[in-house]
């Protein structure tokens, strides 16, 4: 099966098939990084707003909603996603919360504008053929002064990190892939989402290009993964 961006049905179906096994497979491959990268991403929404409303996009397994309802019990989640399967994950894990869940693709949500507090995206905006397109969705449903808060896998600037996370991605991460969640190819995906992926600071000029103000960049783990964080202007 070849897994590409510019289909999303491929991307619905392969995020679909490695459902069950997602969560372990990316404590794993992020050497139980991804817990506390999660964490920060939501703790650095809560320092610059206030947040009654959370849209969470490409919520996956609700991983981030799950961190950001831990943190404010008497809050509530919109989680969206292609994939039913991943949907029905988050919502065991949120049974406790106010929350709810709509299956379908996160540049053409036929949601109310400005209908969140703040909006966060995790490891999603990779897998966005028009990235364009999905950040001026996000504008729309944001309230204003809301904050659009992404955490995304990035490429380390250092040569001497670049050079070992390269082999990484190339050797390990399709073999653990692999074994955890019987899905190679879509763990090749993955390595050639970030080995492609656009830059922060091309991402932060798209996210000006579409209406935010000044973008926070902020390197986790020498740049391995990368928070933004964009505050949507008034007008």
């Amino acid at each position: 099966m070849t897994y590409l961006k510019e289909s999303p049905e491929s991307i619905e179906e392969m995020f679909s098939n490695i459902a069950q096994n997602y969560d372990r497979a990316n404590a794993a491959l992020s050497l139980n990084l991804s817990p506390l990268w999660n964490n920060k991403l939501i703790s650095e929404l809560l320092k610059r707003q206030r947040v009654s409303t959370l849209l969470d996009l490409c919520a996956g397994t609700g991983a981030i909603a799950h961190t950001f309802l831990k943190k404010n019990p008497s809050a509530s989640a919109l989680l969206v996603d292609l994939s039913a399967p991943m949907l029905a994950q988050a919502k065991e894990k949120l049974i406790p919360f106010k929350a709810d869940f709509i299956v379908g693709d996160a540049c053409t949500t036929q949601l109310k504008n400005q209908v969140a507090d703040a909006i966060t995206v995790a490891y999603g905006v990779r897998n966005i053929a028009n990235t364009s397109k999905f950040f001026d969705e996000c504008f729309r449903l944001l309230k204003a002064e809301g904050t659009l808060a992404i955490l995304e896998l990035t490429r380390p600037e250092n040569p001497v990190l670049r050079f070992f996370h390269q082999h990484y991605l190339e050797k390990l991460v399709p073999l653990i892939g692999r074994r955890i969640a019987g899905n190679g190819p879509a763990y090749q995906y993955l390595c050639d989402s970030i080995k492609d992926f656009s830059s922060p600071k091309k991402l932060s000029l798209q996210l000006n290009s579409a209406g935010f103000g000044k973008v926070e960049i902020l390197p986790l783990f020498g740049g391995v993964a990368t928070i933004l964080l964009a505050q949507r202007k008034k007008h």
